[in-house]
């Protein structure tokens, strides 16, 4: 074999081996974080994403899931550590948040007949819903059939 097409080979070999010691990195990890929709629920949920290593990889998450992404969780911290297929491990931590309370005010405008009150919503997820309309935070709503009470 001329010594040109040795060298080829070795060249050829030589990259490879250095391309397998890259695979062997660290692994790192992402996490892209869905916070739970409303305080108390366990609708958040959050995928982590292996960046280096060799997959296929396999996910433990500190509730002991092994499931990824890790869904119906409420907020709180997570630690996942990922392990790739040559066994080179990565730990990320990432925080779910609540949303602020949600909570109205009601103040009566008019306490003629008919009488008119309005409310102030604060909190919440933006955008809010009410009767099907869509508001931004915070903002007054009206109210209908508003109900007015008067103290002698």
């Amino acid at each position: 074999m001329p010594n040109f097409y040795r060298e080829q080979i070795l060249l050829l070999l030589l990259a490879f081996l250095l391309n397998l010691s890259d695979t062997t990195a660290q692994v790192n990890i992402a996490l892209q974080l869905h916070n739970p929709a409303c305080g108390g629920f366990s609708s958040g949920h959050i995928t982590a994403i292996p960046i280096g290593g060799s997959a296929p990889y396999t996910y433990l998450w500190s509730t002991g899931s092994t499931a990824n992404p890790l869904q119906n969780v409420p907020a709180g911290t997570y630690t996942v550590t990922v392990t790739d297929f040559q066994g080179v491990t990565g730990t990320a931590t990432g925080v779910l948040t609540e949303p602020p309370p949600l909570e109205v005010s009601i103040v009566v405008t008019d306490c003629g007949l008919p009488g008119t009150m309005e409310g102030v919503i604060t909190g919440g997820i933006i955008p809010l819903s009410t009767d099907g309309a869509m508001a931004k935070q915070p903002q007054l709503l009206p109210i209908y059939k508003p109900i007015c009470i008067v103290l002698q």
